[in-house]
């Protein structure tokens, strides 16, 4: 995880501050606005792997920030922060498609382990979509085998198909 840029959404000055430290100290830059009105031309301007916004009576959620990140093509993570535990659920924020939920008061630790399973969890979508990729196109040559194989030609075509770096077959794996 290297240095990503991260925005910020909160209307309490101090909050900004405290998060901004924090955020920096784990290695991230930082955008912040205060509310969604600023923080929306951040948002079609810049690259935010995660968007952290504190739930503003709900304007995160329904009417600005969060709504706007959802019509974004490759739409970042949402993290709702709140103080009013008692009247936003887990499954209430995750029901408007935030994918992250933390209550304030938490500590630094506890942001950045949030952070950290955001990350890996974007890795993880990364590396299985390269595999899904790659089993496309595995697929499409064992077709081309088996297409091969019912017309009753012989297997030379793997030597061409059967390329290390595409399957991982050595050498001698080429024919049968």
């Amino acid at each position: 995880m290297g240095r990503e840029a991260i925005l910020i959404v909160d209307k309490s000055p101090s909050n900004r501050e405290l998060l901004t430290e924090a955020v920096t100290r784990f290695g991230h830059t930082v955008q912040i606005a205060a509310n969604a009105t600023d923080a929306i031309p951040f948002l079609d301007k810049g690259n935010f792997p995660i968007v952290i916004s504190d739930i503003f009576c709900e304007e995160s959620i329904h009417a600005g920030v969060l709504p706007h990140v959802k019509k974004m093509t490759g739409a970042p993570p949402f993290v709702i922060m709140t103080g009013f535990s008692g009247e936003y659920s887990f499954d209430r924020v995750l029901g408007a498609e935030a994918q992250e939920f933390i209550k304030k008061p938490f500590t630094a630790d506890q942001l950045d382990n949030r952070l950290k399973r955001i990350f890996h969890e974007r890795q993880l979508l990364k590396e299985n979509e390269q595999l899904q990729q790659k089993q496309t196109s595995l697929n499409k040559q064992l077709k081309t085998l088996l297409l091969y194989n019912r017309m009753g030609e012989r297997f030379a075509v793997i030597q061409v198909i059967n390329k290390r770096e595409q399957t991982g077959f050595e050498e001698e794996d080429r024919a049968f």
